[in-house]
């Protein structure tokens, strides 16, 4: 049972809660990350850099607050397209297509997302990864979602410390988390342990 989850504390503005570093690194290399990638929910880029640090050369970024934007055009306006909008409601998504669509998602609106950006994977294997809590795959209530397009589910071996990347006490979601990996006419149902290194929060 999850000890303490985001409907049990003062949550951060807009949900924000960075994906810790070594839970990015980890999903990488069972993504295809060299065609046009982006991250939707980009907080403060570290998704996209990561993207970049491993060869990615096509990343695009967009976050519904000011403030991440800012963030990520100050470090990397030159190589990550960035811009500022709600991305469940931005008509300029239609008609486009990623390879690798990548992102930490406001857990409330999870489902949301997977519904949205499955849309907007490319036609020949396009990916959409979304980091989640485990509870998203074991609520009863989403299981018709699940099996109308079954992902591959990355288990973290290792709970992450959202408390150690805000730097803000003891006010952060916890729990099992994982990556679940929708791959564009790729059946999916997979099931594979992810080994965190050793002395990651």
């Amino acid at each position: 049972m999850n000890p303490r989850n985001r409907n049990e504390v003062v949550p951060q503005k807009h949900d924000f809660y960075p994906t810790p570093l070594w839970a990015i690194e980890i999903i990488l290399p069972h993504l295809f990350i060299h065609g046009r990638s982006i991250d939707p929910a980009c907080g403060d880029g570290r998704v996209c850099f990561a993207l970049l640090d491993h060869g990615s050369t096509q990343v695009e970024a967009c976050d519904i607050r000011q403030e991440a934007v800012i963030q990520v055009k100050e470090q990397k306006e030159d190589l990550i397209k960035v811009w500022q909008c709600d991305a469940l409601e931005w008509s300029g998504f239609e008609g486009e297509e990623y390879d690798l669509i990548i992102t930490n998602p406001p857990n409330n609106l999870s489902e949301r997302f997977a519904t949205r950006f499955k849309r907007f994977r490319s036609k020949h294997c396009g990916q959409l990864a979304l980091f989640l809590p485990l509870d998203f795959v074991c609520a009863a209530k989403r299981t018709s979602f699940l099996m109308s397009e079954r992902p591959d589910i990355y288990i973290l071996n290792k709970r992450p410390d959202f408390n150690a990347e805000l730097g803000i006490g003891d006010n952060a979601p916890m729990g099992n988390w994982i990556w679940a990996v929708w791959r564009n006419g790729i059946e999916g149902g997979r099931y594979t342990i992810l080994d965190a290194p050793k002395g990651k929060p």
